[in-house]
């Protein structure tokens, strides 16, 4: 059934989470399922690693390591696999089972050195890049601990049943296992199937107990072991009922269930990725590799950013506590950053970019602003110091003057109030922009980019 089991599984894995299938957020969780699907199978295959006498532990251990060192997701990970450990053991020692605690220790402390390799490895490596630890933010230490450590974040400041969602799934599971061990052919088979049980239960009540930021992601460490389980127990109940047709019409449902649920999640007709690819080749087109763009999570890729900070969840709630600076529009204005993403930008910096840039396809902002109807004379404010051109949506750029100075094709307006005289005849809307986004297509009219 193992076998069996993990066929089904690898079908079931083909299939495209939403989270996964449009990652914008560029996070290395799809990674971490993938380890994640190889520990599941490893404590599968625990029989023939046996036999050719391979080190079961160490092989775990690092693979959990290299887990832990992709995704904070892990420890949450490793904490499930202890207590379904010790679940395991406590109940082969109510089953009258013998328990020799030192072939046990010798395994734990294989799988913690394992464990310490990889992680090992980086700590090494940013200590001899004296990044380390320090003052400021811009060092391991910070980044991976302290940052993470938020008082108050998300759950940790809610008092709420919730909190006992573990302790009361405890003896349920204890109990699920003791079946799994009982009804088992022998007590080794029994063992693993309770330990991917207990792993499974203890993961998702801890998650939903005491982490304080849930998000689709965090579930998938496990989606492998739930597939892995279920896939287990339709082949129990089809052995039970002992119908060998019923097993390829069990095996025809599972599929057929899967490509309807793909098909639920992402289509093959709708091109979910569209907007971010759309982005990023607007990002592309509009800059050079030395412009900078504001974005949430570094999604332009192969632009720098203005800020050091991701604005995910806990980075926002840092700087909503004045534990980090909130120095996106004062690093923008500094920069000089002409193009933002919007994507993760808190309510007040999208305020800001609707008062001092125009928007385009693919969530793309440009420095500028429409100034209205044409009229002789307008007064406008501008943040951002850069090279603007003054376009109109009726005859494109337009002739006047500024600050007393003749318009030109591009024109380098600093930051501060300044006085626009158009020329007469002038008519349609008038905006600024900036210049390399004219140059370059980019109608703030129509919102897109021309193609030539």
């Amino acid at each position: 059934m193992p076998h069996r089991g993990i066929r089904i599984q690898c079908i079931r894995s083909m299939r495209c989470p939403i989270h996964i299938v449009a990652p914008v957020d560029q996070r290395p969780d799809p990674v971490t399922l993938g380890k994640a699907r190889g520990i599941g199978r490893l404590i599968l295959e625990i029989r023939r690693l046996q036999r050719e006498k391979r080190s079961i532990p160490s092989v775990l251990g690092l693979t959990l390591g290299a887990c832990a060192s992709v995704s904070m997701k892990t420890t949450l990970l490793l904490l499930a696999l202890v207590f379904a450990g010790l679940g395991v053991l406590l109940l082969a020692k109510l089953a009258g089972r013998r328990i020799d605690a030192g072939p046990y220790l010798k395994s734990a402390l294989l799988v913690v050195l394992g464990i310490l390799v990889v992680p090992g490895i980086l700590v090494c490596v940013f200590a001899k890049l004296h990044a380390l630890s320090g003052p400021g933010f811009n060092n391991m230490y910070y980044c991976v601990i302290r940052h993470n450590s938020v008082p108050h974040l998300g759950k940790w400041n809610k008092l709420g049943f919730h909190l006992f969602y573990f302790p009361i799934s405890i003896p349920i599971l204890l109990g699920a296992g003791w079946a799994l061990m009982k009804t088992a052919t022998d007590f080794a088979t029994g063992a693993r199937r309770a330990l991917l049980l207990l792993t499974f239960g203890f993961f998702v009540t801890l998650l939903n107990s005491y982490w304080p930021l849930i998000t689709a992601q965090d579930y998938l460490p496990v989606l492998p072991l739930a597939v892995i389980l279920a896939a287990g127990g339709l082949f129990a109940v089809l052995d039970l009922i002992g119908a060998p047709g019923l097993t390829a019409a069990a095996i025809g449902l599972v599929l057929a269930g899967e490509l309807a649920d793909m098909w639920h999640w992402q289509s093959p007709f709708d091109n979910e990725m569209k907007l971010f690819t759309g982005a990023t080749a607007s990002i592309l087109r509009l800059t050079d590799p030395d412009d900078l763009v504001m974005d949430g999570k570094g999604e332009s890729i192969y632009r720098k950013r203005p800020i050091y900070w991701v604005l995910e969840g806990i980075t926002i709630t840092r700087i909503q506590a004045g534990l980090i600076p909130d120095d996106v529009i004062p690093r923008m204005i500094a920069t000089n950053t002409c193009v933002a993403l919007d994507h993760r930008m808190r309510k007040e910096d999208k305020d800001w970019l609707r008062q001092n840039f125009m928007d385009g396809e693919n969530k793309i902002w440009i420095a500028g602003k429409n100034l209205g109807p044409a009229k002789p004379e307008i007064v406008f404010e501008n943040q951002i110091a850069a090279d603007y051109s003054f376009v109109s949506d009726k005859g494109g750029r337009i002739a006047g003057t500024l600050d007393g100075k003749p318009l030109v094709h591009s024109q380098f307006i600093p930051a501060g109030r300044h006085e626009l005289r158009l020329d007469a005849g002038g008519s349609g809307n008038v905006a600024f922009l900036w210049a390399k986004a004219v140059d370059r297509g980019f109608d703030p009219f129509a919102k897109n980019i021309k193609h030539s």
